[in-house]
This record gives structure tokens, C-alpha cells and sequence, in this order.
């Protein structure tokens, strides 16, 4: 019985097998941070251990982040409007991404205009809660 010899994977293939291997476990593990916040407040985000960081090189007096959660209902509807008037208009209207908007600030930077951003609200507790402070677009597309 003769045995066929197999071809072993080439490098590109490999790679792209690794690629996709990282890109199937990085969203896993975000669907199952996101989960577990569902029911459970952060003890800490990123932004606050950068501030304590910060804090501590700068030589100044930093404490330990200690969040005080408080639920909804004890936030008074008037600081809840004037968040959403001031961050995100259309809050109720999307699913987290304002594509209007995003589009709007393309054009506006495609046409030599102010560079400005389209965060809704829940990029921008996405973004503080899992990924750390800072501008580029590395962070800006995770």
C-alpha cells in the first residue's frame, strides 16, 4: 500500500486560519464581557485606571477608583434628557450606531470641514468601559 504524502498548509493560509481563529475568539469574549455587564456593574473601566495611572506619574494625590453605582430610577429625568440632548439626539431611534450622523461627519471631513466625531452613546460606554483613553484608529475601530 503506498502511502500519498499531504501537502502541508502554505503560510497565507495559515495565517489566515490564525487570523480568523483571533477574530472568532476577540468577538466571543466580547459577547461574553458584554453579557456579564448585562447583569453585573464593572467594579473598574479603563478610563478610570488610566486617570489613577495618570494620577500617580503626575505625583498627584490619587485614590483608588471605588464606582458608586446607582440604578436609573435615582437619576433625575431632567440630567437624563440633558444627557441625551447633549450627546446623543437621536438615543431612542438607533441600535447603538447613528449612521446619519457618521455619515454627516464623513462629508463634513471629506469636504475640508471641522474633524469631529459621531459617538453615540453607546460607543462612548463601550469605549470607556473596554478599551483605554486615548485617540487613533486602532481604538476607534476596535
Amino acid at each position: 500500500m503506498t502511502r500519498i504524502k499531504r501537502k502541508k498548509p502554505g503560510t497565507a493560509k495559515r495565517v489566515i486560519k490564525a487570523g480568523l481563529l483571533f477574530l472568532a475568539g476577540f468577538l466571543g469574549l466580547s459577547v461574553l464581557q458584554v453579557t456579564v455587564l448585562r447583569f453585573v456593574n464593572p467594579p473598574l473601566t479603563g478610563a478610570m485606571i488610566s486617570n489613577w495611572i495618570a494620577d500617580q506619574a503626575a505625583g498627584r494625590e490619587a485614590q483608588w477608583p471605588d464606582p458608586e453605582w446607582r440604578p436609573l430610577r435615582k437619576i433625575s429625568p431632567h440630567l437624563r434628557r440633558s444627557v441625551l440632548a447633549g450627546e446623543d439626539q437621536r438615543f431612542t431611534t438607533h441600535n447603538g450606531f447613528d449612521f446619519v450622523e457618521m455619515n454627516q461627519a464623513v462629508q463634513d471631513a471629506l469636504a475640508g470641514g471641522r474633524v469631529r466625531g459621531a459617538s453615540t452613546i453607546t460607543m462612548q460606554v463601550a469605549r470607556t468601559v473596554f478599551l483605554w483613553p486615548g485617540r487613533n484608529l486602532v481604538r476607534k475601530g476596535l
